[in-house]
């Protein structure tokens, strides 16, 4: 039964790719998708239960609370950080490491 059942899986999957490919036309019909409202980090930052680790993200020097916002809060990465601030690699997950090291300290009942 198996064995007839990834036939029939394989001969769905070979119909599928002999399709044609929809065409959606140009990208003018498709619907603006952007929210104009505050962003997530905005509206994380205006909560009650984040009061402390806004506190704590202002008690870490600059350079790591930036780091930090920026890897975690904004999604880049810490090879695009290190070629964006022309630091090492081995530095940047250093400070990122250790400003999360403070938080947790900080944040700790």
């Amino acid at each position: 039964m198996a064995w007839m059942a990834a036939i029939v899986r394989y001969r769905a999957i070979d119909l599928q790719r002999r399709r044609e490919p929809i065409d959606y036309g140009s990208d003018d019909r498709l619907p603006d998708w952007q929210d104009p409202g505050p962003g997530p980090l905005h509206l994380l930052m205006q909560r009650e239960s984040t009061r402390d680790l806004r506190r704590c993200l202002e008690q870490l020097p600059g350079e790591q609370r930036q780091m930090i916002m920026a890897a975690y809060f904004d999604g880049h990465t810490h090879e695009s950080l290190a070629a964006a601030k022309q630091l090492p690699l081995g530095t940047v997950k250093t400070w990122i490491r250790r400003g999360i090291q403070r938080l947790r300290k900080c944040l700790e009942p």
